[in-house]
């Protein structure tokens, strides 16, 4: 993927590599573990990091469906679209997370950097096998095979990969475990397939095994469906192998296409359930404009990795600003310069076509969400630009070893304090925020609300009400924004401007629980218990697993004098969430004074 070849063949036994270089006096092992190392040293700090209100508090933190591998627990992980995704392997994941460290959250973390370390080994094995291949492939001019720039650009390209900072959304934040197993079984699934086309023995045990991983990688997330593209990219460009025997490497990969499709329709339709307003408005030409714009904002950020942030805001004014005019025409100059170049370097082509495949599910034409763009996109697409840097750096600089090694030195340190500053702003919800909001200030509403919540868990009331005013003045329709408000509301005990906020965001989000669950506790203050039961049990009409909706469905029986009724609630609580300290409080008392 970065460097010439030729169609020319030639025969390992008339080679003779050039054994006097440092690079083949050194195992290959060190090669690879050094990268590993650097990578969960650097990360370590995130053990420090909490849980934060950007999915980890909605998605994983409360969800009872995590707390134990049970018959009904299986059930929902293999068939829920929550969060808009069918991810069995990642709740699976997670659920095996929680038996093993419970509610504490450095497993998270730790299950996190490792399936980071173990992508960091596996790149720098594909990486070297695609080199080599490439090399292999090369036009030799004499009987010597200089293959000491394989091991070092293998070498950078999974240094480059394991500490970049535009990797830290992807680690750090829990919540995208996705990324992170998808992007490990797509590594493995790669290198097995080129064990496959290359190696002889075994071919369909290998063909098996590799349609495994990549069945796999769709249970974890479904971006890799454009896997299959993947293998034709690296047939024609790398292996050689599609004019010699096309049908065969076409009908090989049907078994592959049509699961991509399968887990392609799955994914759209639990896509189109969890559709936002904002996705709805795109328009085409934003899609289109801003697809070219994230193909070289990302190139951007790999060279220059600053102010780097959770959410992207989506600016419909940009759709043919200078900017994305200018992304449109460099992208398109790249991709013309390759195709003409792709006689001469076929793996430039192969390199950039990776990259361009891997960013189609996530590169905006299938838009839902808020974010124009996302950091955690890159996990896999990285691939292609880092390959081709790390060649042409190695072999720039081939001759000046002192040169190439303060390089790699002072790039490693470089991305190591980056990395180590990008984890220590995941910190806490505050962290996150405050560092957003400084960087794009005029962000979108989403932000502001979020902001808005970490400052009203930390009890910082009057700088939640600012925030929470702000998303609402930016998007009105924003459902949060009111229900966080209304929050906000009660703790400064204004309960009839409260009820309005929450009656706002039910009619803007009618399939969210949580503000009929707000509405049901003021109503419960102001004594209207009849009021607060109906909404309590809309909440968990809606959201079934909604313990906090039985809880104080429970504090509404007690203030009833239904105990009956309050301790099944309550039982109904602590059976979602059996270490919430504050339901089996509940319960326990209720069960006291009942006099059991």
């Amino acid at each position: 993927m970065g460097t010439e070849i030729q169609n020319n063949q030639f025969t390992h036994q008339n080679i003779k590599p050039n054994n006097n270089e440092l690079v083949t006096r050194v195992p290959q092992w060190v090669w690879a573990a050094i990268p590993v190392l650097l990578t969960f040293f650097v990360y370590c700090g995130s053990f420090n990091n909490g849980f934060v209100n950007w999915d980890d508090t909605t998605y994983i933190q409360p969800n009872p469906h995590l707390h134990g591998i049970s018959i009904s627990n299986l059930k929902w992980i293999f068939t829920t679209t929550y969060t808009g995704n069918w991810i069995p392997l990642t709740w699976l994941s997670l659920a095996m997370d929680y038996q093993i460290g419970g509610s504490s959250l450095w497993i998270y973390h730790l299950d996190n950097l490792f399936l980071h370390c173990l992508s960091t080994f596996f790149v720098f094995k594909l990486i070297y096998k695609i080199l080599s291949l490439v090399q292999n492939r090369t036009n030799l001019e004499s009987q010597r095979l200089n293959t000491n720039w394989i091991l070092p650009s293998a070498f950078f390209s999974s240094l480059v990969f394991g500490l970049h900072p535009i990797h830290v959304e992807s680690v750090v934040w829990i919540s995208d475990r996705t990324d992170l197993l998808s992007g490990l079984l797509f590594f493995i699934c790669l290198i097995t397939y080129l064990e496959y086309t290359e190696k002889p023995g075994f071919k369909n045990l290998k063909y098996l095994f590799c349609f495994i991983w990549f069945l796999l990688a769709l249970f974890a997330k479904s971006n890799v469906v454009t896997l299959p593209l993947i293998f034709l990219v690296i047939d024609i460009w790398i292996l050689k192998r599609f004019k010699a025997n096309r049908v065969m490497v076409l009908v090989k990969k049907i078994p592959f296409v049509l699961t991509a499709l399968m887990f392609g329709i799955i994914a759209i339709q639990a896509k189109h359930l969890n559709l936002n307003s904002v996705s709805n408005d795109l328009s085409p030409s934003y899609r289109l404009m801003n697809a070219f714009h994230t193909v070289w904002f990302y190139l951007v950020k790999l060279i220059v990795p600053t102010g780097l942030v959770p959410l992207y805001p989506i600016v419909f004014s940009k759709t043919f600003s200078a900017g994305y005019i200018f992304s449109l025409f460099t992208v398109v100059g790249i991709s013309f310069g390759c195709f003409a170049y792709r006689k001469r370097s076929p793996s430039l082509m192969a390199a950039w076509l990776f990259y361009l495949i891997t960013l189609i599910p996530t590169v905006g034409i299938f838009h839902t969400g808020y974010q124009a763009t996302a950091d955690r996109y890159l996990y896999l697409p990285i691939l292609g630009p880092i390959t081709v840097l790390a060649v042409v750096l190695v072999r720039s600089l081939e001759k000046m070893k002192s040169v190439l090694l303060l390089v790699i030195i002072l790039s490693t340190v470089f991305l190591s304090y980056r990395t180590i500053k990008q984890t220590s702003i995941w910190k806490n919800s505050i962290t996150l925020w405050e560092n957003t909001l400084m960087i794009i200030p005029n962000n979108s509403a989403v932000a502001y609300a979020n902001m808005g919540d970490a400052y009203l868990t930390a009890g910082r009331i009057d700088e939640a009400f600012y925030f929470f005013n702000l998303a609402i003045k930016r998007t009105p329709g924003l459902s949060a924004g009111h229900d966080g408000l209304g929050e906000v509301l009660i703790a400064q005990g204004k309960l009839d401007e409260a009820i309005i906020e929450f009656k706002q965001s039910i009619s803007i989000d009618s399939k969210s629980a949580t503000p009929h669950n707000d509405l049901g506790k003021v109503y419960a203050a102001k004594v209207k218990y009849d009021e607060a039961l109906v909404e309590c049990q809309e909440a968990i009409r809606i959201d079934p697993d909604f313990a906090e909706a039985y809880d104080n469905m429970g504090n509404v029986y007690g203030k009833m004098s239904k105990s009956d009724d309050s301790i099944t609630a309550y039982r109904a609580a602590v059976m979602l969430e059996p270490t919430n300290s504050v339901y089996a409080g509940h319960l326990s008392t209720a069960l006291a004074l009942a006099g059991k």
